[in-house]
């Protein structure tokens, strides 16, 4: 134990570039061979015997091993492996309460053991993608109790009482650590398992964890850097690791629900928890980088920055770039969700999301020369920043196209419509030598010319023969109102041969343009008879005005 506390002391030393004049140089290396000394008393003794302070040498050495490397490493996971049989081949997963032979002393530093262990076991697991050795359903430990060291002594007879976690002592950090760590862990083994999740009881632990994150003692709630003058950097960074551990709780709870919510709007707030929280967690990065750099107020605790803070950073980058990912590919395919109407990003947050990413790419940028995994962390987040960037420029350029096209359709709407007159022997400018403003054409003809712009074909079977007299020219308009030699038939009146000779109207049972335009059942046959009372109705141009008023 001696020589894992020299080891880590000295790992200090180096990481936050304060050595003591009498290690200055040295301390990376004297702290090699303090580990060493550590593995060789723990490779000496019988680790499969229960021998007193075996646990705690080896969870000291342990952490010296992941304190070593800024990346994850295999051998940490093993070795925590075994560091969980032997403690709960030694009994270390059953509170010490029930068991006389075992004083109030040792209760205590058992359980305070095993909160350390698990913390271990959850958090490299999860690291690794794998499974937890520990489940919550085979220990009954208690946490430990929120009082001070001095507090503890080996002859006493009984456990003072835990005092309230407003109040700070040496363990209210762990207590609530741990609190958020173990439901941590019934998160993972939900989202774990191989059956499918019920909403149901994801809604349920993210319900639990929202109440943990409300019952945060004042001390270790987070807060910005700016109102945190009079507190030491070691506080700061007890609320930023609590801070972060229930975001990434959140992100890992609702992550895979971030495909559903595009097509069931049921899981919008699955999208949007996650995003929240990823989206905090960049900006906390932000935070943490530019307090740890010289004169910062976090420079000299660099030692919290550790491989699984790199990890939550890069999980939170990665969540906020595959949802926009994602988003322009149903973009880039004209696909929307069935949920964007109740939840959907603008282009603000679409921006800010952007430059989140843009900054934790320049963090990573001057971190990956340290580690593998900030190498990786930016190379991986550089083309998907690159990829995003592409199609948010190509999207803002579309909407500026479509905004200019928007304003010029407008801009035409507000002009009045010119109508298409004829001259009077059906020859003129515009259409086929029609001109737009002869003061000679009737009312009735401009109604039939603007009419016979519409849609072959709409109004009438035959409207194709409208103004050609059934030959399909399109030439002229005689064939409806020119020479009565060119004219065979109406489009627009079934069995109407025009005017006869002698001027009058043509015959008086001509079916009326409104069987055509309605169907037969709509009760405008009886109307045809009109047709002949004096002869003076003029069935065109009332049908032209009745449904096209000026």
């Amino acid at each position: 134990m001696a020589f894992a506390m020299m080891c880590l002391a000295l790992q200090s030393y180096q990481r936050n570039g304060d050595e003591p004049p009498e290690y200055k140089g040295r301390s990376w290396d004297l702290s090699s061979e303090y580990r060493h000394l550590t593995e060789q008393c723990i490779a000496l003794s019988d680790v499969t015997q229960p021998l007193n302070h075996m646990m705690e040498a080896m969870i000291l050495w342990l952490q010296s091993e992941y304190a070593r490397s800024r990346d994850a490493e295999s051998g940490i996971l093993i070795s925590t492996s075994i560091i969980v049989r032997l403690a709960m081949r030694m009994g270390y997963h059953r509170d010490p309460g029930p068991y006389p032979s075992l004083t109030p002393f040792q209760g205590e530093m058992r359980r305070r053991v095993w909160t350390n262990i698990r913390f271990c076991d959850l958090l490299f697991s999860s690291q690794a993608g794998l499974p937890p050795m520990i489940r919550a359903c085979d220990t009954n430990c208690q946490l430990p109790r929120n009082i001070y060291d001095d507090e503890l002594y080996e002859e006493m007879k009984i456990l003072p009482m835990s005092r309230p976690m407003t109040e700070i002592t040496p363990t209210s950090y762990m207590i609530q650590k741990a609190r958020v760590v173990f439901q941590f862990g019934d998160i993972i083994e939900e989202v774990q398992s191989l059956q499918p999740s019920n909403y149901d009881d994801i809604m349920k632990l993210d319900h639990d964890l929202r109440e943990i994150q409300a019952t945060v003692p004042p001390h270790l709630r987070m807060r910005p850097i700016d109102e945190s003058a009079r507190d030491s950097a070691s506080l700061i960074m007890q609320r930023y690791h609590i801070e972060l551990l229930l975001l990434k709780s959140q992100c890992v709870l609702h992550r895979k629900f971030l495909g559903l919510a595009r097509e069931n709007p049921r899981y919008a707030y699955s999208r949007r928890t996650a995003i929240d929280a990823s989206m905090t967690m960049l900006q906390h990065q932000v935070s943490l980088h530019h307090e740890s750099q010289p004169g910062g107020r976090l420079r000299n605790v660099k030692w919290f920055s550790s491989s699984l803070t790199t990890q939550q950073f890069l999980l939170a980058g990665m969540i906020v770039c595959l949802d926009l990912y994602h988003t322009q590919e149903a973009e880039r395919h004209g696909r929307r969700a069935s949920s964007d109407m109740a939840f959907d990003w603008n282009d603000d947050r679409r921006a800010s999301m952007i430059a989140a990413i843009d900054s934790s790419v320049h963090i990573w940028e001057g971190l990956r020369d340290h580690s593998m995994e900030a190498f990786k962390a930016h190379a991986t987040l550089t083309v998907m920043l690159q990829k995003l960037r592409e199609h948010e420029g190509l999207r803002q350029r579309q909407q500026h196209h479509r905004q200019q096209g928007s304003v010029q359709q407008q801009q035409s709407y507000a002009q009045p419509p010119q109508p298409f007159p004829i001259t009077a022997n059906g020859v003129g400018g515009g259409v086929d030598g029609m001109t737009d403003d002869d003061p000679n054409v009737a009312p009735e003809h401009s109604a039939a010319m603007t009419l016979g712009m519409l849609s072959t074909g709409a109004l009438t079977p035959n409207a194709g023969m409208m103004f050609d007299g059934g030959g399909g020219s399109g030439k002229g308009y005689g064939g409806a109102y020119g020479d009565a030699s060119q004219q065979q038939n109406s489009g627009l009146t079934p069995n109407y041969s025009g005017p006869g000779n002698d001027g009058t109207a043509g015959p008086a049972n001509a079916q009326s343009p409104f069987s055509q335009l309605f169907g037969g059942g709509m009760g405008f046959q009886g109307m045809d008879a009109l047709g002949g009372v004096g002869g003076n109705l003029d069935w065109v141009s009332f049908s032209f005005f009745v449904s096209f008023p000026p």
